[in-house]
This record gives C-alpha cells, sequence and structure tokens, in this order.
C-alpha cells in the first residue's frame, strides 16, 4: 500500500475512473485491485472530497499567515529538518503566525533605515567592499537627515561622548584611548568617558588575569597529582620486581648449597683456599 497522501489519491482518482466505467460498481474489489483503503474509496464514490480540497476546520490563520507558514515549513524540507508537531509550542515558531499588517510593516521600515544607513556604516560598507576610489560622499551628501544622532567614525572626539561603553580588551586599544587621553581637550566630560573606559578595561584583565593564574595554579595541581600517581604506581613495581626476585633467591637456595658443597670439595683438592 502507498506510504503518502499523495500516492493513496492519486490510485484513488484512478479507481474512481473505473468505477465511473462500471454499471455495477464493485467498490471492495475495485480497492483491492487499486491496494487503496475500502472505506476511503467508498466516501469519495459517495462524493466526499479528497483531503487535499475539503477546508480545515477550526482554522486559526488567514490564507496570507497560512501560506507563509506552508513557504517556511517547505524550506525547512528541503534542508531535511522536517517540522515536527512539538515545534508549535516553540517561540521562534509561534513568531510566524503573529499577524503583522502592511502598516506595521512599512512603518519598520523607517526605524530601520534610520539606524542603518548612517555616514559610519556607509563608509565601512565603501571600505570593505573594495569600491575603489573610496568616495562615500555619493551617498553621504544625499543621506536624508531623519533627525537621527548620527554614529561618527571612531576614534574621534564626538564619539567620546557615547553612552555605550565598550571594554577594551587588546593592548592597542589601551595605546589607542591613551593617545585620545593626551590630545583631547579640557573639556572635562571626555576625560571621564575615556576614564570609564580604561577603568572597565582594566577590571575586565584583572578578572581575566585571575582567572587565568586559577586555571594555571589547577593545572599545576592536576601535573602534580599525575606525577605522584605515577612515581607510586613505579614504586609498586619495583617493590613486586623485588619480592618476585626474592622468592626466585629463596627456590634456588637449597640447590645453591649443594653446588658450594662440591666447590668446597673440588678447591681442597686442587689446593686453593675460599674466604670465608
Amino acid at each position: 500500500m502507498p506510504h503518502t497522501n499523495k500516492e493513496i489519491e492519486e490510485l484513488i482518482e484512478k479507481a474512481l475512473e473505473k468505477l465511473h466505467t462500471q454499471s455495477r460498481p464493485n467498490i471492495s474489489k475495485v480497492a483491492r485491485e487499486f491496494d487503496v483503503p475500502y472505506q476511503r474509496l467508498r466516501s469519495r464514490y459517495q462524493g466526499k472530497k479528497s483531503l487535499f480540497e475539503r477546508e480545515p476546520n477550526g482554522r486559526k490563520l488567514d490564507p496570507a499567515q497560512e501560506k507563509a507558514l506552508c513557504g517556511w515549513i517547505d524550506y525547512n524540507d528541503s534542508l531535511g529538518l522536517p517540522v515536527k508537531l512539538k515545534n508549535g509550542s516553540n517561540a521562534s515558531y509561534n513568531d510566524i503566525l503573529n499577524t503583522i499588517s502592511d502598516i506595521d510593516f512599512l512603518a519598520a521600515i523607517s526605524s530601520i533605515r534610520t539606524k542603518t544607513f548612517t555616514l559610519r556604516t556607509i563608509r565601512l560598507g565603501f571600505k570593505l567592499s573594495g569600491i575603489w576610489p573610496i568616495n562615500p560622499n555619493i551617498v553621504c551628501d544625499t543621506l536624508v537627515d531623519y533627525n537621527h544622532p548620527e554614529v561618527p567614525e571612531s576614534p574621534s572626539t564626538n564619539s567620546s561622548n557615547s553612552t555605550n561603553i565598550s571594554t577594551p580588551k587588546t593592548i592597542q586599544r589601551f595605546q589607542r584611548l591613551e593617545s585620545r587621553l593626551l590630545t583631547l581637550n579640557k573639556d572635562i566630560s571626555h576625560y571621564e568617558n575615556i576614564v570609564k573606559k580604561l577603568s572597565k578595561g582594566a577590571q575586565s584583565c584583572a578578572y581575566q588575569l585571575e582567572e587565568a593564574h586559577r586555571e594555571i595554579e589547577t593545572s599545576k595541581a592536576a601535573t602534580a597529582a599525575r606525577h605522584a600517581r605515577y612515581a607510586n604506581v613505579a614504586k609498586m613495581k619495583r617493590d613486586k620486581q623485588k619480592l618476585t626476585d626474592l622468592e626466585a633467591i629463596d627456590k634456588l637456595r637449597p640447590q645453591w648449597k649443594k653446588v658450594m658443597i662440591e666447590l668446597k670439595r673440588h678447591c681442597r683438592q686442587s689446593g686453593r683456599r675460599l674466604k670465608r
């Protein structure tokens, strides 16, 4: 019997064509011939629609949402990641079911554009894309002012006014902050922001250094324990070998006594003296 609904529906269509050509249709015989479920073929012959033509009950999605959800499921199937029923409880899955109108979508474009297309991102885009000669003024001069504060390039004197203090974690970053601190004017706000960055970076480096020391001490302790364990095993092997040698000597002691008697007799006969 076929395994998928699509294959079963194709066979049912062929079986229905054959039933319509018969004067006295025999549904059970045709169902066995085409290897399809009898009750399903019988209901279809009586006029019931197929699974693909029936409207589902209790629909919670509008046609647009249903189309988007089916496209997402087909995309996951193409990647070999079939969607399971338990995925419905996943928050990322439920986000697709949320209603997003055209007005909400168009209203979000303005804020996204103002946050994305700034002088800094435009210049960085020209630099990373390799456009030569680098002339971002083609776009920057025509950039519409949305009354959104632009993010200046770093380093600059204005970037020190930013409330987002990124923590310096490299020597080069500390050196740049030091050079900026020496070249700034006497405005106290600039100094405060840079000092905050330096303080936060120093604390981060101190935490990292403490963690590194802790890891080194742990590694040393583990190495010492491993060496002690190996030394104990080697000592046990040596002790075992000594016991084995003593047992072998004890076994040879009777034979050794007999040999010594013969050696002494031979030495006396040959006129040699043995040291006691």
